[in-house]
């Protein structure tokens, strides 16, 4: 979905938000399509959106997500994993991902 910004909000930030959502239900009211959506998790997000304000993605399996941070480290069953912070998405998506699923695109 479209970020609002301020005023003098700077323009090289991006515009629109890296979560992923799914539309729940569209109604055609007052002649313009509005959208009512969810969160990845499942959970509705309050409000309804205009066609302009969301963006159409593909998402499948093979997708890869940015790490904002990694939180905390641990060894399980000789591997190691991460508790990770996924970029754009808030603190209840938090997840351990095992070390190898980590793919390190910085060139």
């Amino acid at each position: 979905i479209s970020k609002h910004k301020k005023t003098f909000e700077k323009g090289y930030l991006p515009n629109w938000t890296e979560e992923v959502f799914r539309v729940k239900k569209g109604t055609n009211k007052y002649g313009k399509p509005l959208y009512k959506i969810v969160d990845y998790g499942g959970e509705p997000i309050k409000g309804s959106f205009y066609p302009e304000e969301v963006q159409r993605v593909n998402v499948t399996r093979g997708d890869h997500f940015k790490i904002e941070k990694i939180l905390k480290t641990r060894r399980r069953a000789n591997k190691t994993e991460f508790y990770v912070k996924w970029l754009g998405y808030p603190e209840t998506f938090n997840s351990w991902v095992d070390s190898t699923d980590i793919v390190n695109e910085a060139k």
